[in-house]
């Protein structure tokens, strides 16, 4: 055909295409099990701190400083919900 255009070049990258693309599909597969391995060992992680976190709760309790030190909110200092107070010169939306 000329200008580098030949039956071999073209067969040529596609077979260099081919290969490319089994070498990515390799790897995936092979990330694809190394985060199935990770994420059991992040639940195995958590697992186990929760644990500790308990461990420490029942040795010093949960306002104690070695719980907030071991990762904990302890309790006097955790954020309780504000409560909306009902507007008492507005009638409720159903009684008017």
């Amino acid at each position: 055909m000329g200008k580098g255009l030949s039956v071999q070049a073209y067969s040529a990258l596609v077979e260099k295409t081919r290969q490319r693309v089994d070498a990515y599909n390799a790897t995936v597969a092979m990330l694809d099990a190394d985060r199935v391995v990770m994420q059991e060992a992040e639940k195995e992680l958590q697992e186990l701190t929760e644990k500790m976190l308990l461990g420490v709760a029942i040795e010093f309790g949960k306002d104690s400083p070695e719980y907030k030190i071991a990762g904990g909110i302890r309790k006097s200092e955790r954020k309780r919900p504000d409560r909306k107070k009902a507007n008492q010169s507005e009638p409720h939306p159903a009684l008017s």
